[in-house]
């Protein structure tokens, strides 16, 4: 938790690429993924109100220079 208030988790998935070099799925298993790229999700979700609330947030991370 977050200031007691937000609870943030962060999920790393393996990309799957198709022939043509396009992503086309994920996984979380390394077995048939691009070894330089990751999908990254981060969800943060809080109470309000008596209900639970989040926003999730969605992006790629690459190793461009092969290092």
């Amino acid at each position: 938790l977050v200031d007691n208030i937000f609870d943030r988790r962060v999920r790393f998935e393996g990309v799957i690429r198709n022939g043509a070099e396009d992503i086309v799925g994920t996984s979380c298993s390394s077995m048939g993924t691009d070894p330089d790229t990751r999908l990254v999700r981060v969800t943060v979700s809080w109470q309000d109100n008596g209900a639970t609330s989040s926003t999730t947030m969605t992006t790629y991370f690459a190793n461009l220079f092969g290092n």
